[in-house]
């Protein structure tokens, strides 16, 4: 709830800041890769905690819950692709 107030509040502040077209473009370009990086590295994580609780699986000591760490794999996989889009448009928009 908080990082959603923040944010409207910080996109407000950044329209109003930035009124140059090209500033404000090139402000949600360094935001798109800065999110793509930290998504990119958080789905990596994400995938390598799926496969070492699908080791501990075959052993029998913990029965992981694998819907749910699905779901945070398709989550961090469209965060990626939302940011790829939002770098191609935003590149797009500058020429």
């Amino acid at each position: 709830m908080v990082l959603i107030i923040v944010s409207i509040i910080g996109g407000i502040f950044v329209s109003i800041i930035m009124r140059d077209i090209n500033k404000l473009l090139t402000f949600m370009y360094a935001i798109s890769i800065i999110s793509l990086v930290i998504f990119v590295l958080l789905l990596l994580s994400n995938h390598k905690k799926l496969i070492e609780n699908s080791d501990k699986c075959i052993d029998g000591q913990v029965i992981p819950n694998y819907p749910l760490e699905s779901w945070r794999l398709v989550i961090k996989i469209v965060n990626v692709f939302g940011d790829l889009i939002r770098i191609l448009a935003v590149r797009k928009l500058r020429k």
